[in-house]
């Protein structure tokens, strides 16, 4: 029998994923609903594209921290 061995850390790095997957999530949502108004100045675009931008970079950061995780634990292949 095989032991998996977790951690602490394991549950703490997904959580931090979840929350910033989240939060790209509401970004987008934003963006999507203003999109279907009739218009949108160029400082909303802007707006917009400057929090999509930034939610999805940090949901990629946490996530790739969480997947490093595991591959240092043996559960997931590089």
């Amino acid at each position: 029998m095989v032991n998996i061995l977790v951690c602490r850390g394991c549950e703490e790095l997904l959580s931090d994923a979840s929350y910033a997957l989240r939060r790209h999530s509401a970004a987008m949502s934003n963006a999507i609903l203003s999109a279907e108004r009739d218009s949108i100045s160029q400082e909303e675009f802007e707006n917009y594209r400057t929090e999509v931008r930034s939610s999805f970079k940090e949901a990629q950061e946490r996530w790739d921290a969480y997947r490093e995780h595991l591959v240092e634990h043996g559960l997931l292949l590089e």
